[in-house]
């Protein structure tokens, strides 16, 4: 009898210690579960889906589209060029053209400058030179020239670059080659280029990418580049791509805008530059909805046609509402 007491103490002892063992296991693994729980809201409360927009702020059509906004620093325009990509930016009196489109959209990007009275452009910079990039570009170099033209180190075997090269040639000027980390001043802001940090094989990865700034906003512009160049890009300049606004690489196809890259850029707003029902049929649906979880508002020509926004001292003010997803 003694004998089955004592079994049945031991069994009791080592159900005892086995609750015990039981109630750590939980009490250690709590914590640990909260701490997921706290990081996985924040992330998508910071970055994620549940990362609140922006509040978009309008332009007041009523005012004078000449005149400066109060405490305006920059003016940005993503031209309607069809399929291809052109952005102008003027500062306090200075023009760049970024791009232009293709060769049929010169004679809208010529217009666009006129315009608005752009007798000359600081700058012309050719991300890279496929046709849909810098048809538009000769012809505003033909119309009102520009004081430096800057390109990727690469000649590429087609009629558009032989024609660039020509109109240079013919205005005495030389196609500059910047290095990544070299700054250009426009007005109030800055222009950094960040690459390419090499040439490839591939051309779109050889695409000049340019952070421009007024030191309060910042415009994120990688031309075509694809998978390799952002992965590049990342190991190089990791938070410092961060932008508030990004301009869609390769015009939304899937070859760009990867998860790695939107992770570091973090943009609140997007710009997307392509031609309605192109053959290309950009944007593709994987680029876009790696875009959307980004949380940031969308903008595309193809379906607002030009966009035009304003850097000021009170924010970000844009023309137009953004577009639906």
């Amino acid at each position: 009898m003694d004998i089955e007491r004592l079994e049945a103490q031991l069994r009791r002892e080592k159900r005892r210690q086995e609750r015990q063992r039981k109630r750590k296991r939980r009490l250690l693994w709590l914590p640990g579960a909260l701490l997921l729980l706290v990081l996985g809201l924040g992330w998508a409360l910071l970055w994620g889906p549940l990362k609140p927009r922006q509040k978009t702020q309008l332009w007041d059509k009523a005012a004078s589209p000449e005149a400066p906004l109060p405490g305006e620093r920059a003016r940005i325009r993503l031209l309607d060029v069809g399929q291809g990509l052109g952005i102008l930016i003027e500062s306090r009196g200075e023009a760049m053209l970024i791009d232009g489109g293709g060769g049929k959209a010169s004679a809208k990007t010529v217009a666009t400058l006129m315009a608005l009275g752009i007798s000359r452009l600081k700058y012309i910079l050719l991300t890279h030179y496929d046709t849909d990039h810098i048809g538009g570009a000769i012809g505003a170099l033909e119309a009102v020239g520009a004081e430096m033209v800057l390109g990727p180190d690469y000649a590429a075997d087609t009629r558009s670059y032989r024609s660039l090269k020509s109109r240079l040639e013919a205005a005495g000027q030389a196609l500059v080659h910047p290095v990544p980390g070299t700054v250009y001043p426009l007005g109030s802001c800055e222009c950094l280029v960040l690459g390419p940090l090499k040439i490839h094989d591939n051309e779109n990865d050889n695409s000049l990418v340019l952070r421009i700034t007024d030191g309060a906003h910042s415009l994120l512009v990688t031309g075509d580049a694809e998978a390799a160049g952002e992965a590049e890009l990342v190991k190089e300049w990791g938070r410092q791509l961060k932008s508030d606004i990004y301009v869609a690489g390769h015009h939304g196809s899937y070859t760009s805008s990867t998860e790695a890259f939107l992770a570091r850029v973090k943009p609140a707003f997007l710009l997307l530059g392509c031609g309605a029902g192109n053959e290309y049929g950009h944007p593709h649906e994987q680029a876009l909805q790696r875009l959307k979880k980004t949380g940031a508002s969308l903008w595309r020509t193809d379906s607002q046609g030009d966009i035009l926004l304003f850097w000021t001292e009170e924010g970000i003010i844009w023309e137009k509402e953004a577009a639906a997803w």
